[in-house]
């Protein structure tokens, strides 16, 4: 199973409808669709991104599944999730997602940045409920990706045992490939 896939398990998993969720990092918007699917219009989802291109993206899938009702998208940096949360979510989110990186088929140079992601997590694991999953797929395989990559898991590992669980997994290297393989890790909020 492909690390997406199974961050998208997890998701079915511990979401039910009604729920609300953060996506942290929308690309192309499959994590949002995904997340709109399952808590349905009862609930309620918001996503960051900094690119216009990811917005529009993005909306237009939702708009197409007709999830949009129930979704905002902030063009912002997903540092500001704190400021940016709507009232009411904080300690009452039920999961959030981070996909880092880049754009699928953006600028390669236009990446998550390891400050700003280290915020974000911390706002996102903040804001979670109890039983509240919060996802990090890392890709410490493009410039930059590393550094990123080793801070966020340092973060997570570091976070108390007695308040949070933290699960790993790592992906298939690619045969004709030297880039490292994608990271997905994963915490659950006791």
């Amino acid at each position: 199973m492909r690390l997406i896939e199974t961050a998208h398990a997890l998701l079915k998993k511990h979401l039910n409808t009604g729920d609300k969720a953060i996506d942290g990092t929308l690309g192309r918007g499959q994590d949002t669709l995904l997340l709109a699917q399952i808590v349905g219009p009862t609930g309620a989802v918001i996503g960051f991104d900094i690119q216009a291109a990811a917005i529009e993206a993005t909306s237009t899938l939702l708009h197409t599944h007709h999830c949009a009702a129930w979704v905002q998208l902030f063009q912002k940096n997903h540092a500001t999730l704190d400021e940016t949360l709507p009232v009411g979510w904080k300690g009452h989110t039920a999961a959030a997602i981070f996909n880092l990186g880049y754009l699928p088929g953006g600028n390669p140079e236009v990446i998550t940045e390891t400050h700003t992601t280290l915020i974000a997590l911390n706002s996102a694991l903040e804001a979670l409920k109890s039983s509240g999953l919060l996802i990090s797929m890392l890709y410490p395989g493009h410039p930059g990706g590393d550094i990123e990559a080793t801070a966020a898991k340092a973060w997570m590992e570091s976070l108390p045992p007695s308040l949070y669980t933290y699960h790993n997994q790592l992906g298939q290297p690619s045969q004709n490939s030297s880039k490292k393989s994608p990271e997905l890790h994963w915490l659950i909020k006791l």
